[in-house]
C-alpha cells in the first residue's frame, strides 16, 4: 500500500525582521529523499549571498538546536532554482544583510 505524499512550501524567512539575516530552523525530518528544492530571486544590482545549513540534532522540537551541530550544505548567490540532496533533520537560511530584499522558498514532498 502507498502512503499518501503532499508537498510543502515554505518561505523560510517569513515572521523575520526585514533585516533577519538567519531564517527559522525547518524540519525536514519527513521530507521524501531528493524532493527538496529551493528557489531564489534577488534583486537586481544586488550582491547577495545565501548559506543554507543542516543539523540532525534530534531535540529541535523541544530544546534549541545546537549551534555547534550546525554544517554547512549548500550556497548559492546567483538567481535559480536548486535542489538539495541531503537527508538532515534541520535546515537554517542565512543571508547577507544586502539580501533583505532577496527573497528564497522551500519545497519538498512528504510521505511514502
Amino acid at each position: 500500500m502507498r502512503l499518501h505524499q503532499y508537498s510543502q512550501t515554505y518561505n523560510p524567512f517569513e515572521g523575520v525582521a526585514e533585516s533577519g539575516v538567519t531564517s527559522n530552523y525547518i524540519f525536514l525530518g519527513d521530507a521524501v529523499p531528493n524532493t527538496v528544492t529551493w528557489s531564489l530571486t534577488t534583486s537586481s544590482g544586488t550582491a547577495s549571498v545565501w548559506t543554507i545549513r543542516g543539523s540532525d540534532d534530534p531535540d529541535g522540537f523541544r530544546t534549541a538546536i545546537v549551534a555547534g551541530s550546525l554544517h554547512t550544505i549548500a550556497a548559492a548567490s546567483l538567481q535559480g532554482f536548486y535542489s538539495l540532496n541531503t537527508l538532515t533533520r534541520w535546515i537554517q537560511f542565512q543571508r547577507t544583510p544586502s539580501a533583505s530584499s532577496s527573497t528564497v522558498q522551500l519545497a519538498f514532498k512528504v510521505g511514502g
